[in-house]
């Protein structure tokens, strides 16, 4: 495949393979999808509960300086 590297970071392909009847074939993976967050915004909340101190964007400043935008993890839910 490639280096190690990859290697650790990609699962080995395991895929199964279903004629849909109308022509196309569905791909999907013979490995059942593991335990995930809802969506992308309960893992950005997470991680600001862990560490409200983590810059997670910048705005640029003046010459090589990053300002960092300040977010609060606020409301309910996620």
């Amino acid at each position: 495949m490639g280096s190690s590297a990859e290697a650790t970071l990609f699962a080995s392909p395991d895929v199964v393979a279903e004629p849909a009847g109308d022509g196309h074939v569905l791909l999907r993976s013979a490995e059942p999808l593991g335990e995930h967050p809802v969506t992308v915004i309960h893992s950005l909340r997470a991680w600001a509960r862990e560490d409200p101190g983590h810059v997670l964007v910048a705005r640029a400043g003046t010459g090589r300086h990053l300002a960092p935008v300040h977010l609060r993890c606020g409301g309910s839910g996620g």
